[in-house]
């Protein structure tokens, strides 16, 4: 079934206007793929666990990171999501 609307061309420019705000706006929201970096606040909130036990994880070399400069750390999203799938 095909319904077809006639509008004026003003009305129309305000729908596409809107619907590009939307996208834009959901674009905006997607979330972080799995070529994202985190830092350790945001990978402690992303697996869930306290930046003490995140810092063990590190210590332990249990947790797969790489080290920046001399106490700062990044993970890869993916990685995290790896180790994540071996723990269970």
């Amino acid at each position: 079934m095909e319904l077809k609307i006639n509008l004026p061309d003003e009305f129309a420019g305000l729908i596409a206007k809107s619907l590009a705000k939307q996208l834009e706006k959901q674009h905006q929201q997607t979330p972080a793929t799995s070529d994202t970096w985190l830092n350790k606040g945001e990978a402690s909130k992303y697996l869930k666990v306290s930046r003490v036990f995140l810092d063990d994880l590190i210590k332990s070399q249990s947790l797969p990171c790489k080290k920046i400069g001399a106490r700062s750390y990044r993970f890869k999203k993916a990685d995290l999501d790896a180790w994540l799938h071996e723990q269970q």
